[in-house]
């Protein structure tokens, strides 16, 4: 029984990644609103972003912290894991100062 349960919890976990890779490769829109301030937000923060892994919202802390705040959006391309696909997919989603308005769970 054991084994079902984590055959199945492996399975889901699949899915939703494989859900992810194709969603961003065919243009699937998020439903997401505001944006999140890539200067101060925690990668727990970033990690809400869409199509944003921990690793990825980990790297963006580090590279921050190594290199201090960002002065454009476009640097972000110097993180590890953030491609120019996905920059251009979270742009709308990401601001250099002010206060985080980023909501990731808008209804529909």
């Amino acid at each position: 029984m054991k084994n079902i349960k984590y055959i199945s919890a492996v399975a889901v976990i699949l899915l939703g990644l494989g859900f992810s890779a194709y969603a961003s490769d065919n243009g699937i829109r998020d439903i997401t609103s505001g944006a999140l301030n890539i200067n101060t937000a925690t990668a727990q923060e970033l990690s809400m972003l869409p199509f944003v892994d921990r690793q990825t919202a980990e790297n963006i802390v580090s590279y921050r912290d190594s290199n201090g705040p960002f002065s454009g959006i476009d640097e972000l391309k110097n993180v590890n894991g953030i491609t120019r696909t996905l920059l251009d997919d979270l742009s709308s989603h990401l601001k250099l100062d002010g206060s985080s308005d980023f909501d990731p769970y808008v209804a529909l």
